[in-house]
């Protein structure tokens, strides 16, 4: 098996790798750590690892809690190998003992898994959090943190209301599992559902059943526990696994409604998640510190979703990374040279430190601001108190004749037509793909793309151009289809012809219907069900309004560069094909009477 450096040796110079590869393995921070099973309230079994800190041999030590379904320790896998101990020793030198739980039903714990943060899930966290407190070594304050699926586990261990729960620290997570990952827009993230499902066969022992591309990405085997038994005990665990949920089964056919993300139980994945446990999260308000990124998927939005909630106890940072930020270089298009900062060392003494902050009163706080976000272009840190910052104000730019972009009403009638470009692509690289692994956020130049799109573009801009909030969009639009997938990116042209992506936003036709009352959480925007009750077809030729938002942004546009707007029907590889069969031709209409525009915020 090769080494961590022989396979770092085969990256081309400058390629983007994650950060902790090229640190030095160090195991000597003298922890040591245990692996066992802990016997659940029902009789079922999850397996533990933990690690006691030397810090606990002079007195009692806070707890650091991580639960997963991606496997809490791995062997037999030479990045993973080399890694986990870096991660353990800045746990382990900040004294911190480290608790790591596979969920009930995954890894090397027994049960089966119904759905995503379910109710049994939540009541093992409960549990061990009793075990945690009742151990010598404990000064019986516990912090959470994890990253994506891990870090949703973190909200749902402040869900629990435990006592000794005192902070969480969710990374790079969902809040609203339907609108922020499994169908942005009501469109179904197609590629990342497959490729998930599958990924989780495999962790799970059953590889047979997923795609093998997929599976064969999976590398190594979960730890099982100590003992002699260790290896069948985690036989049979995994037979147990063989009943969990087959997520692209379940969803794989059909419209993708709000109520057809059900899991195995038949109760619905929302649930489980911030969203549906929205009320205990403010009951306990246990403080919360939210990291996420600009180009993580929808989880931008999920976090700021989070800091609008007057009961929460959140405060938020918002960087230009891919998800996880563990990947170097820097995610901003503007700067693709620049380092990883904070590096993942700096990341993790900050959460260590806030976590101590609010176990123990310690007055360092690592993040004082309520929100903390990272502006391309200007390539720097800014704070604020709200989103979209003070003094943001909504700037409107109509689609007018000619392909043309312009800050003020378009004075004649027209439309523009498109039939859709079902290959057209925003490419392999993209914040969608980066859900999966975290690699690197790379979207290329997007002329040859444009090509393909129908596009609007304003005159080049006399001065920086700041978009700071969540931009929206209006179109007027006819179809010849009853259904369709909308996806708007905001993009900017330098003089030399190279268009850099910023944002974008999508919307399927069935689902454009926008709901009455409040909305649940704070969407920047219009809310709309996507439920079943609330889909309306297209009726072919005639005219439809569509609303909706792009996902939020900040980022400064260099003078001398334009603003383009472009329209797809079609993101090929990543989102599912509305329709799914037949030709389709689109007719954006725009001037007095259909007001066509984007809606950007700008400083």
């Amino acid at each position: 098996m090769p080494t961590v450096h022989e396979l770092l040796a085969l990256l081309p110079e400058g390629a983007p790798h994650p950060a902790d590869l090229r640190l030095p393995p160090d195991t000597d921070h003298g922890g040591r750590r245990t692996s066992f099973h802990l016997k659940m309230r029902d009789g079922v079994s999850v397996a533990l690892d933990v690690w006691i800190p030397p810090a606990a041999a002079e007195g009692s030590v806070p707890a650091a809690l991580r639960s997963t379904r991606y496997r809490r320790s791995v062997v037999d896998d030479p990045i993973a190998e080399h890694v986990g101990p870096i991660a353990v020793g800045r746990w382990m030198r900040a004294g911190f003992a480290l608790v790591e739980v596979d969920a009930r039903g995954t890894g090397a714990s027994f049960g089966t898994w119904p759905r995503p943060w379910d109710d049994d899930q939540r009541d093992d966290l409960y549990e061990i959090c009793d075990w945690i407190v009742a151990e010598p070594w404990s000064d019986g304050t516990i912090g959470g943190f994890g990253t994506s699926y891990d870090g949703t586990t973190a909200h749902l261990l402040a869900a629990t209301g435990h006592s000794a729960v005192k902070a969480v620290v969710p990374r790079f997570a969902l809040f609203d599992a339907y609108a922020h990952i499994s169908a942005p827009g009501g469109v179904l993230l197609e590629w990342f559902l497959q490729t998930w499902s599958s990924g989780n066969d495999t962790l799970d022992g059953h590889a047979e059943r997923a795609d093998p591309a997929v599976a064969a990405m999976v590398t190594g085997r979960v730890r099982p526990v100590d003992g002699p038994d260790g290896d069948e005990l985690l036989a049979q665990a995994q037979e147990e696994h063989a009943a969990n949920w087959h997520l692209w089964a379940a969803i794989a056919e059909g419209d993708i409604d709000r109520e057809r993300m059900v899991g195995a139980d038949g109760v619905s994945v929302e649930q489980g998640t911030p969203f549906g446990r929205i009320e205990a999260l403010r009951k306990h308000r246990v403080p919360m510190w939210v990291w996420s990124a600009w180009y993580d998927g929808a989880y931008a939005a999920a976090a700021l979703a989070q800091l609008a909630d007057p009961a929460l106890d959140v405060r938020v940072t918002i960087g230009p990374w891919s998800h996880g930020a563990g990947w170097t270089p820097l995610g901003s298009p503007y700067d693709r040279a620049a380092w990883l900062a904070p590096t993942t060392t700096e990341q993790q003494a900050m959460m260590a430190a806030f976590l101590r902050r609010h176990a123990n009163g310690d007055p360092h706080d690592p993040s004082p601001a309520r929100l903390r976000y990272y502006t391309l272009g200007a390539e720097e840190w800014r704070e604020a108190d709200q989103w979209p910052p003070t003094g943001a104000v909504m700037q409107d730019w109509h689609l007018q004749s000619g392909e043309r972009l312009a800050p003020h009403p378009a004075a004649e009638s027209g439309l523009d037509a498109y039939e859709v470009d079902w290959d057209a692509t925003t490419g392999k690289q993209t914040r969608w793909h980066t859900l999966i692994g975290g690699p690197p956020v790379v979207y290329p130049d997007r002329r040859d793309e444009d090509s393909r799109l129908l596009t609007w573009t304003s005159e080049p801009l006399p001065s920086g151009y700041e978009v700071t909030g969540t931009p929206s969009i209006e179109l007027h639009v006819r179809s010849t289809a009853t259904d369709g997938a909308f996806h708007v990116y905001l993009e900017e042209v330098a003089p030399d012809g190279t268009v850099t992506y910023l944002t974008e936003g999508q919307l399927r036709a069935r689902h454009r219907k926008l709901a009455t009352g409040a909305p649940p959480y704070k969407t920047y925007g219009p809310w709309r069900t996507c439920s079943v009750d609330d889909a309306t077809a297209l009726v072919p030729g005639e005219v439809t309004r569509l609303i909706f938002t792009l996902w939020p942004i900040s980022v400064v546009i260099p003078s001398g560069h334009a603003l383009r707007i472009a329209l797809a029907g079609s993101d090929a590889g990543i989102f599912a094909r509305v329709p799914a069969e037949g030709d389709a031709t689109l007719e954006v209409l725009r001037g007095p009477e259909y007001p066509s525009r984007v809606s950007l915020p700008t400083r």
